[in-house]
This record gives structure tokens, C-alpha cells and sequence, in this order.
């Protein structure tokens, strides 16, 4: 995976401006696939287009809407 098209789930936790908790209860919601780092096994990897879903996913949740998996 091209680390271009990718970001850290650190930074894409701030991109998406939540908690890490609410981050990583979205992707699992959500079934957004991670990726572990091949030049760092502590760090994972999210792709620049789910960051994107999280965002609009995060926008409702604060809007409080309770989006269903199939709006995706």
C-alpha cells in the first residue's frame, strides 16, 4: 500500500477531529479496513478515501444522527 494514499491513524484522528476512542468505535462500526505499517509494526495505516468516510460518518454523529452501516 502506498504510503501517499495512506495516513497513520494518529493523524487520521485528527483529521477527522474525534476521539481515539470514537475513531476506532467508527472503523469498527463501519468495517473500514486498517493496515499495518511494513516499516513500523506499531503504526497503523488507514487509506486517505476512508478518512474521508470518517469524516462525513463523524459530521452526523455530531449533527446527532445515528448513521446505519448501509450509509457507508
Amino acid at each position: 500500500m502506498s504510503k501517499s494514499k495512506t495516513v497513520s491513524t494518529s493523524e487520521a484522528i485528527k483529521l477527522v477531529g474525534v476521539s481515539r476512542a470514537t475513531f476506532w468505535r467508527l472503523v469498527k462500526r463501519y468495517n473500514i479496513p486498517t493496515f499495518q505499517d511494513v516499516l513500523d509494526r506499531r503504526v497503523k495505516l488507514i487509506r486517505r478515501e476512508d478518512v474521508n468516510k470518517l469524516l462525513s460518518l463523524a459530521r452526523s454523529v455530531r449533527n446527532g444522527e445515528l448513521p446505519s452501516a448501509e450509509d457507508r
